[in-house]
């Protein structure tokens, strides 16, 4: 594990943890991680609740998490607050919108699936050394995941989710509510491949999940084979042949681009590129009909699906509108005849599910965090610099693709398991410890 990083700190005996009291303390993220690399088919039943591979994991990490909350392991932040009261909204705005009883029931599971990961990302993942050691142990499990997506794609068959499903059974067929299944596989082929799924819910999650860990394998500064091995599968989220996922992988190499542009050039930082994107996006937003969002839709989809996605974005929009506190909870929107019930935009869906206070509480986490980064990149150098805006650059990459799908099954742990080390990475301990 040692050779894999790139930047090594001076020696201190002292400070040098050992490898397996190292690994002991990243087990409980390394267990949720390699646990949404198993297909969600891989389910059971009890009480009415559906436990899938996630879940699971959620549960049996539950004894040891409330531990660590009780025992100090958690530097509880301001933001921190800000988080919890969504995940609590989510709770509530079921319980009016329902009953108290039926709303708790269908809520707990969702705020479950929310508030563990964000969790064990807190509290595993509390500086670039704990992230780096996490990326060289997950290396594996992100090229099998995006080695079965090319596998798939170039062969032109399913393999992954039907073969769970021939043992667990197929999910069944909800939209929004969850567990999104359907009488066949997807098979449908673009440039001459099959969009693949792998072990994922649905191919443009794949791909999106996938995509998230590029900038991190690029630029973490780990090396050696977990780095290649790290890369490779990430870009293996090309075979979802979505152009979400395509949106991802520019996002993420974008900025690393102008993040070596801004190197070379003098003049330019990151405070000038953030300050000329934040004026770009206003006077889009005060120029345009519709306003920003509606424009990033329409030009970073292809026009068919930005054409449709601003449909939801236009009707989804009006059923917040109409219920801004507690949202519809599951129950149908109003749209035109020939759309489909699915909302293709995470951050819509939230609010016209629970209401604008969990939407707006997600987004201001996941901003806060970019933000610090952005302020920890400025304030170090090397590979440490380099890593925070890695994990900037994967945090914008789900912003931004948040609203071009709705994300479910293992993408909802990977998104809130982000949104964590958001939060942890940028106050680490600027002291960089021995690895």
């Amino acid at each position: 594990m040692n050779a894999s990083i790139a930047s090594r700190a001076p020696y201190r005996p002292a400070a040098r943890p050992r490898p397996v009291s190292a690994f002991r303390a990243l087990l409980p993220a390394i267990i949720l991680f390699y646990a949404t690399i198993i297909p969600m088919e891989v389910r059971f039943d009890i009480a009415d609740q559906t436990f899938y591979p996630p879940r699971v994991a959620g549960f049996l990490l539950l004894p040891w998490l409330i531990t660590k909350l009780v025992g100090g392991g958690l530097r509880y932040r301001a933001v921190d607050g800000v988080m919890l009261a969504g995940v609590t909204w989510m709770l509530i705005s079921f319980m009016v919108y329902y009953d108290p009883i039926t709303g708790l029931l269908r809520s707990a599971p969702l705020a479950f699936d929310t508030v563990i990961p964000y969790l064990v990302a807190r509290v595993c993942i509390k500086n670039l050394t704990d992230l780096r050691r996490f990326l060289i142990i997950a290396a594996p499990g992100i090229a099998i995941a995006g080695g079965s997506m090319a596998l798939e794609s170039f062969s032109h068959v399913p393999l992954v989710k039907p073969a769970a499903a021939s043992i667990f059974g197929r999910l069944s067929s909800y939209e929004n509510g969850v567990a999104v299944g359907s009488a066949k596989f997807i098979e449908e082929t673009r440039l001459g491949l099959l969009r693949a799924s792998g072990p994922f819910s649905h191919p443009i999650l794949g791909g999106i999940y996938l995509s998230l860990f590029l900038p991190l394998y690029i630029y973490s500064g780990i090396r050696g084979l977990p780095r290649k091995l790290g890369i490779v599968g990430s870009v293996c989220g090309f075979f979802s042949l979505s152009s979400g996922a395509f949106l991802a992988l520019l996002i993420g190499l974008g900025i690393l681009v102008t993040d070596w542009v801004q190197k070379k050039v003098q003049f330019l930082n990151w405070r000038l590129i953030i300050g000329a994107g934040v004026l770009v996006a206003s006077l889009l937003h005060l120029l345009s009909q519709r306003g920003l969002i509606p424009v990033l839709i329409r030009y970073t989809l292809d026009p068919a699906t930005g054409r449709y996605r601003l449909y939801i974005w236009e009707y989804g929009t009006q059923s917040v509108a109409k219920h801004p506190l507690f949202g519809i909870g599951f129950s149908d929107w109003e749209r035109l005849a020939w759309m489909g019930t699915s909302v293709d935009n995470h951050w819509l869906l939230l609010a016209m599910r629970h209401g604008l206070v969990v939407s707006v509480a997600f987004l201001f986490v996941l901003c806060y965090g970019i933000y610090h980064l952005a302020i920890s990149a400025s304030k170090t150098r090397g590979f440490d610099r380099n890593t925070y805006i890695g994990v900037a650059a994967s945090l914008l990459t789900l912003l931004i693709t948040g609203f071009t799908v709705a994300f479910f099954g293992q993408m909802v742990t990977m998104c809130y398991f982000f949104l964590g080390m958001a939060i942890s990475l940028p106050f680490a301990s600027s002291g960089r410890r021995a690895i």
